[in-house]
C-alpha cells in the first residue's frame, strides 16, 4: 500500500512505482484515506469549508489529475483529425479549453462542498479512484507512458478485488450515515465509461491525461448528484 500512497498522493511515504502498479486495485481504499482529513473540515463546519476542504484534498492528492484534465480538454476541443488532437493534447502549455475545464471543476466542487454533508466528499473521492481503475481495465493504451505502464498489470482478478474494496468502502460510509443514500452518487461511475469511449474515438486510445480527466470529472459528478439529492428531498 505504501507504494500506491507514494505515487498517487503527496503523503511523504517512500515507495516504488514498479510495485505501485501491482497495488493499483487498492485505489478505492486510498480514496477513503485521502478524503478523511478534508471531510473532517466539512464535518466541523469551519468557515469557508468548501474551499478549505478542497485545498486540503489537493494538497494530499496533488494536482497531476487536474493537469491531465486540462490537456485532455485541450486535445478534445482541438479542431482537425486525430493527429492534430493528439498534438494539441501533448503540448506543454494549457489552452483556453483546459483553463475553462479546470475553472469549472474547481468552482463546482467548492460550491457543492459548501452545502453538502461531510460524507459526500468521501463518497466522491472513492468514486474518483474507482473511475481510474475502470479506465485502466479498458486495456487500450494510447502510447508509451504512465497509462500503458499501469494498464499492463491490470487484469480481471485485480478489477474484481478493486470492486470488492469499493463496496467495502461504501459499507463504511453506510455505517457513518446510517442511510442508503450514499449509494446514489455511485451513478457517477458512468463517467469513466463515457470518457473512455470519447478517448478511444478522439485519440485512438487512453493515456494518463484521459485517466486524470475521468478521476476529476467523476468526483465532480458524484458531488453534483449529491447536490441533486439535497435539492430533491434532503440528505
Amino acid at each position: 500500500m505504501k507504494n500506491l500512497i507514494s505515487f498517487f498522493s503527496r503523503i511523504p511515504v517512500e515507495g516504488e512505482i514498479e510495485k505501485a502498479r501491482d497495488e493499483v486495485w487498492m485505489l478505492p481504499f486510498l480514496g477513503l484515506m485521502t478524503a478523511s482529513l478534508p471531510s473532517l473540515i466539512l464535518y466541523f463546519n469551519v468557515p469557508l469549508k468548501g474551499i478549505i476542504s478542497l485545498l486540503c484534498l489537493y494538497m494530499i492528492i496533488g494536482i497531476i489529475h487536474l493537469d491531465g484534465t486540462a490537456d485532455f480538454f485541450d486535445g478534445l476541443m482541438a479542431k482537425g483529425e486525430r493527429e492534430e488532437k493528439l498534438r494539441v493534447m501533448r503540448l506543454p502549455d494549457i489552452g483556453v479549453a483546459g483553463v475553462f475545464a479546470i475553472f469549472m471543476i474547481l468552482i463546482l466542487q467548492i460550491f457543492s462542498l459548501n452545502i453538502l454533508p461531510f460524507w459526500t466528499l468521501i463518497s466522491a473521492e472513492i468514486n474518483s479512484k474507482m473511475a481510474m481503475v475502470l479506465m485502466l481495465s479498458r486495456k487500450t493504451p494510447l502510447e508509451d507512458g504512465i497509462g500503458r505502464f499501469f494498464m499492463e498489470r491490470m487484469n480481471n482478478r485485480k478489477l474484481f478485488l478493486s470492486i470488492a474494496i469499493y463496496l467495502a468502502c461504501n459499507v463504511v460510509i453506510f455505517l457513518l450515515t446510517k442511510s442508503t443514500t450514499p449509494i446514489i452518487p455511485s451513478l457517477s461511475l458512468v463517467v469513466p465509461f463515457y470518457i473512455a469511449n470519447i478517448s478511444i474515438k478522439s485519440f485512438g486510445g487512453i493515456n494518463g491525461d484521459c485517466i486524470g480527466a475521468a478521476a476529476e470529472l467523476t468526483r465532480v459528478s458524484s458531488l453534483l448528484i449529491s447536490v441533486g439529492m439535497l435539492w430533491y428531498h434532503g440528505i
